[in-house]
């Protein structure tokens, strides 16, 4: 996964200047970021709140008007949301106290609004704690793929731009199953059976279109044998011939080696299905994210099941 790809947090910029919350999101969203902003206590713990299961990097100006300052909010935060959010403290007025009072109240760390460059903070926040974190839960750690939680998230982004701006006018979706799993599981180990997982995570991963990063891959979380591709602007033939492909592929492979030294050839079964700009608009993105999959599932298991009624 690269720089362009990786999974990142959410950037909240916290500050009642709206220029100064411009220019900081306009930098962040360069570096391939998702920016929300707010101008005060109330509104950022809102959007905190909205944003439950996403991690987050609150970027937060210390001398805000109100009730509640900035000093406030980083503290608020360190004390409900601490493990999916940090805080960093910018100021245009650092001083060696200003700067202790805003890591004693949970900080990561204080950048100035005259001397630190954007970059340079956007730098600090890939190193971050929470930057390593997310990089790490995205990862499915047997096969190096994505995982579902990641997959997922990129899904209803592309759902969300297709109702939006009419991009991508379809999007399909490839559900494979690696047969008979189980009896390689039982039979042989699940030593063996995760080598070849891995195999055939990596033959997949060698025949998308990930060069140009327009196909997403991903191992499914609950089902150890069963993977997705998501295909942006990809035609129902289309999608058909990729998994045709990929059978042949994963089919040509060399196969594992078991203890006794004999070859055991690996093969998939796999289901298709999409979905338009038009329907993701009639429906909204929720359902339409669920109907793509419940469909692709389906195919694949008649596509499975009648595999091995011709093998028998």
């Amino acid at each position: 996964m690269n720089e362009e790809t990786e999974s990142k947090p959410i950037i909240l910029v916290v500050d009642d200047s709206k220029a100064a919350r411009g220019l900081l999101q306009r930098k962040f969203r360069d570096a391939g970021y998702e920016v929300l902003t707010a101008c005060d206590y109330d509104e950022a713990m809102t959007v905190i709140h909205n944003h439950a299961s996403e991690y987050m990097v609150a970027i937060v100006d210390i001398h805000m008007p109100g009730q509640y300052n900035g000093l406030d909010l980083i503290r608020r935060i360190d004390e409900t949301v601490s493990d999916r959010v940090i805080s960093y403290a910018w100021t245009a007025d650092v001083t060696e106290k200003l700067e202790d009072e805003a890591l004693d109240s949970g900080a990561y760390d204080v950048f100035s609004k005259l001397t630190d460059d954007h970059n340079r903070i956007i730098r600090h926040v890939s190193k971050s704690p929470i930057q390593k974190l997310v990089r790490k839960l995205s990862v499915d750690q047997l096969t190096g793929l994505d995982n579902s939680m990641r997959f997922n998230s990129i899904a209803v982004g592309l759902l969300k731009k297709s109702a939006a701006r009419k991009r991508p006018k379809v999007i399909s979706l490839v559900h494979i199953d690696v047969d008979h799993f189980k009896m390689i599981n039982e039979k042989h180990g699940h030593i063996l059976a995760d080598e070849g997982l891995k195999d055939v995570a990596r033959i997949l991963k060698e025949h998308t279109r990930s060069s140009d990063q327009s196909d997403h891959l991903c191992r499914r979380s609950g089902a150890a044998d069963e993977f997705l591709i998501l295909l942006p602007e990809m035609t129902e033939e289309g999608t058909m011939e990729i998994g045709k492909k990929l059978q042949m592929e994963v089919c040509a492979s060399k196969g594992i080696k078991t203890k006794d030294g004999c070859c055991l050839l690996l093969s998939i079964s796999f289901g298709v299905a999409q979905i338009t700009h038009d329907e993701i608009v009639s429906i909204g993105i929720e359902m339409s994210w669920k109907l793509i999959q419940e469909q692709a599932e389906q195919n694949m298991k008649v596509a499975r099941t009648l595999k091995r009624k011709l093998v028998a």
